[in-house]
């Protein structure tokens, strides 16, 4: 009796299915480890939640006011803290009252250089997310870890605590103290009647002014519960008086000139 032939096909087919399936069991396990090992890497944009502080008993959310402080875009001349230059490009608003939130946004262009933005609020100055070093050097590496260096072409959209937020000092205020940074507090919760300037002022990596244009500045604020405040815009092309008057009357007006002792008898 003749040996059965063998049967060549179906071996063959048994070899291909079977290697077919060790070449699959191979390929998942190396795509999973591949993606075990691969670094999360962070989305470059994130969506936040639609509320994002707790309501009032009234069940309300607290909504902020809004004051938009430019009319236009601007961009800093050579020479912004020239007392003349300064008076006529920056906003200056009109304070007063008890605040529970007050932000300050900005938003801009950085041109061909990096850049670092100076915030003159009142009679305070600080660099926005920066560490200064020395009278006149910045610490690189802790500016941007918090965010205070503009790359080239990149854009601005910040904003200051201005109740309560962590700055760098400037040049004259660091001989002083040795600090690199501290916490700013721009606005008192409780503000009486007052005018106050509002600059930002950009300068690059080689220390001199300009290279960003300002496109947008803004105050959200909020009130404390039963007191009034507000926060207002006072032209440039009118004395401090003549915006207290105009916003608060003339008893305001008569108060502030004794507290500054600056206004003719």
């Amino acid at each position: 009796m003749n040996p059965p032939k063998p049967n060549w096909t179906a071996d063959i087919f048994g070899l291909l299915l079977g290697g077919g399936t060790i070449l699959l069991v191979f390929l998942g396990i190396f795509a999973l480890g591949k993606y075990l090992n691969e670094p999360n890497t962070p989305p470059n944009v994130v969506e936040t939640p639609p509320i994002e502080t707790p309501t009032q008993g009234t069940g309300s959310q607290v909504i902020l006011k809004e004051v938009a402080l430019l009319s236009s875009a601007y961009e800093v001349p050579k020479n912004p803290l020239d007392l003349d230059v300064f008076k006529a490009l920056f906003p200056r608003v009109i304070i007063n009252g008890s605040f529970e939130q007050a932000i300050l946004s900005i938003k801009g262009k950085v041109g061909s250089s990096d850049a670092f933005l100076l915030l003159n609020f009142g009679s305070q100055g600080g660099l926005v997310r920066a560490v200064r070093e020395s009278p006149n050097r910045l610490n690189i590496p802790q500016t941007l870890s918090r965010g205070g260096l503009f790359p080239a072409g990149s854009t601005i959209d910040i904003s200051v605590n201005l109740l309560k937020d962590k700055l760098g000092t400037i040049g004259t205020e660091f001989i002083k103290t040795n600090l690199g940074e501290r916490e700013f507090q721009f606005l008192d919760e409780n503000e009486p009647i007052d005018v106050l300037p509002v600059a930002v002022i950009p300068f690059t990596n080689k220390g001199g002014y300009g290279g960003v244009t300002i496109g947008e500045l803004t105050i959200s604020y909020s009130c404390k519960p039963g007191s009034d405040c507000s926060i207002k815009t006072c032209d440039n092309n009118k004395v401090y008086t003549q915006c207290i008057l105009d916003e608060h009357g003339k008893p305001a007006m008569e108060k502030w000139c004794r507290d500054h002792n600056t206004c003719n008898n």
